[in-house]
């Protein structure tokens, strides 16, 4: 698992290149920029944020998916964690 957003970057632009040179268009790709939850380490949800984000800046095309309800996983009353992260993802 890459610890950090810039080792997300970098697996997933791995990814992508060899997604081109197999003649696939990036608007056929789904990235996950693999949330964790924050019972774990608080910098988790921040690190999602700022990969999508940066995968967004550099692939418009590509769509982006993650396991988001990952970020309160562990934590007591994880609805109302969660619904932040939505918003904020969006």
């Amino acid at each position: 698992m890459p610890a950090t957003a810039d080792d997300r970057i970098e697996v997933l632009r791995d990814l992508v290149l060899a997604a081109r040179a197999a003649g696939i268009d990036d608007s056929r790709l789904y990235l996950d920029p693999l949330v964790m939850t924050i019972a774990t380490g608080t910098g988790s949800a921040l690190m999602a944020l700022d990969t999508i984000r940066r995968l967004r800046a550099a692939y418009p095309d590509a769509h982006i998916t993650c396991g988001l309800s990952n970020v309160s996983f562990g934590l007591p009353g994880r609805s109302p964690t969660g619904t932040p992260s939505v918003h904020q993802s969006l």
